[in-house]
């Protein structure tokens, strides 16, 4: 794994495996991006 420098999909989804990044609510497999990881804030939306 990297040490500095931007995260793969693999490395992100390997440090939620290994319960090293943690959410309270379950991480849907679409939110991992290439080099990125989608955040919900809530569960309303305003436009």
């Amino acid at each position: 794994m990297r040490q500095t420098g931007i995260l793969p999909d693999q490395d992100i989804a390997a440090l939620f495996k290994a319960n090293a990044l943690k959410s309270p609510r379950a991480l849907d497999t679409n939110q991992i991006q290439p080099a990125s990881l989608d955040l919900s804030l809530g569960d309303k939306a305003y436009r």
